[in-house]
C-alpha cells in the first residue's frame, strides 16, 4: 500500500498549524504519516504536538532552518524509512485541505509526476496560485491563468512528490534558504524528465495574509522598507535569492540578460531609497 508522508514546517504559528492538522486527520484516506518541523517556536508548538498528536514525527530546529532547511530536515527523516512506492506531500502550515484531498491527488499521481494543487485565498476564496509560467527571455514569472497553460514551476503549498524523485535528484537547494527553492527543485526535476502537473480539483486553502513580503511593491518606499525588500530573508524579492535562482535554474542562453535585469532591479531599488 502506498503511503503519503505529509510534511510541513512551523515557526510560532500554532493556531494555523492546528487548523492544518485538523484538516489532515479528517482525510478519507488514512494511509499517511505526518512530520512537523518545529523550527525554534516559542509559542508552545512542541508541547502541544506531544500532548495532542503523539503519532506525529517532530523535528526540532533552532530557528535558523527557514523553509528550505526545515523541509530538507523532514525529507531526510522520511526518506530513511519510506518505501520507493511512497509519496511526500509538502504543505505550508497556514494551509488547510478538504476531506477528499488526498484521495483526489493520489488519483492523478505517478512515479514520473509532480502534482501541485490549486491554491485559493482563505480571505477572498479566489485563486492565489495555479502553478507558474517562467519566461526566461523576458525575465518574468507569472501565475498560470488556465489549466491548458504549461507548468514551469510549482510551490510547496500542497505538492505531491514521488519518494524516488528526491533519491534521484536530491533535496531542495541550500543556496535558496527560504523562497524559490520550491521553484528550483521543480525546474530541476522537469529537466530530469518529471512531468509538472496542477490538479485543479485538489484545492488548498491558504491564509494569504500570512505570506511574506514583496507580493506588492509600492512606487515609493521608506529606507527601512527598501532594505527589507532587497535583503530580508522574508522578502520574496531578496536580491541574493534572485541571483542564485538565476544561477541554478536559468538556461545558459538567458543567464546574462537575467543577471542584467537583476542589476537594474537593484539600481531601481537603490534609487527608491534615496
Amino acid at each position: 500500500m502506498t503511503t503519503v508522508h505529509i510534511l510541513t514546517a512551523v515557526h510560532n504559528d500554532l493556531n494555523n498549524l492546528k487548523k492544518l492538522l485538523n484538516s489532515i486527520y479528517r482525510q478519507s484516506i488514512k494511509k499517511f504519516t505526518v512530520t512537523v518541523v518545529d523550527d525554534g517556536s516559542t509559542d508552545g508548538t512542541k508541547h502541544y504536538l506531544q500532548e495532542n498528536n503523539p503519532s506525529i514525527h517532530i523535528i526540532s530546529g533552532n530557528g535558523n532552518l527557514w523553509w528550505t532547511g526545515s523541509i530538507n530536515a523532514g525529507l531526510e527523516q522520511i526518506l530513511g524509512t519510506a518505501d520507493e512506492s511512497d509519496y511526500v506531500l509538502t504543505i505550508n502550515n497556514d494551509c488547510t485541505i478538504k476531506p477528499d484531498y488526498l484521495k483526489k491527488i493520489l488519483s492523478v499521481a505517478g512515479s514520473d509526476k509532480i502534482i501541485g494543487s490549486k491554491v485559493v485565498s482563505a480571505q477572498t476564496n479566489k485563486t492565489w496560485d495555479l502553478g507558474e509560467r517562467i519566461d526566461w527571455a523576458k525575465g518574468t514569472i507569472t501565475i498560470r491563468q488556465k489549466d491548458s497553460d504549461p507548468v514551469d514551476a510549482i510551490t510547496t503549498k500542497g505538492t505531491l512528490y514521488p519518494v524516488t524523485m528526491f533519491k534521484q535528484i536530491g533535496l531542495l537547494s541550500k543556496r535558496l534558504p527560504h523562497y524559490l527553492s520550491d521553484y528550483e527543485i521543480a525546474i530541476r526535476a522537469k529537466h530530469r524528465g518529471y512531468k509538472l502537473i496542477i490538479c485543479s480539483a485538489c484545492i488548498v486553502t491558504n491564509d494569504t495574509q500570512n505570506t511574506g513580503e514583496g507580493d506588492i511593491i509600492p512606487d515609493k518606499v521608506s529606507f527601512k522598507q527598501g532594505l527589507k525588500l532587497l535583503f530580508s530573508r522574508k522578502s520574496k524579492v531578496n536580491i541574493f535569492d534572485q541571483f542564485w535562482f538565476i544561477t541554478l535554474s536559468c538556461p545558459i542562453e538567458y543567464k546574462l540578460s537575467n543577471y542584467l535585469w537583476l542589476l537594474k532591479k537593484l539600481v531601481k531599488g537603490y534609487n527608491q531609497l534615496l
